[in-house]
């Protein structure tokens, strides 16, 4: 079984601690389903495309964004409903600062 890629480079990307953590965890998350093409994941890479890594197949995104809310919670249907125009910083931040208003 192939090892999932480094994704520390993704940490060079994000400001604060918080979001760092979570754009590792997320990207480490992204790089068990898709391999090595989370090396093409940058800030301003939309989930659309993200999605497009997964192949083909029409369930692929279905089980993607299921598994994502399993992981992430419930504010990942932000993603899937704005796929073409949230990007992996923009969801980043949005996780991080729901988060903190929990908290």
């Amino acid at each position: 079984m192939k090892s999932k890629p480094s994704i520390e480079f993704i940490r060079l990307f994000f400001n604060s601690p918080a979001e760092e953590e979570f754009a590792v965890r997320c990207a480490d998350f992204i790089a068990g389903v898709v391999g090595d093409r989370v090396l093409e994941l940058r800030p301003d890479t939309k989930w659309s495309v993200i999605l497009q890594w997964l192949g083909p197949k029409p369930t692929h995104p279905a089980l993607f964004a299921m598994l994502l809310k399993k992981v992430f919670g419930p504010d990942v249907k932000e993603i899937v409903d704005v796929q073409e125009f949230m990007t992996f910083r923009d969801f980043v931040e949005y996780a991080c600062s729901h988060k903190h208003r929990a908290a």
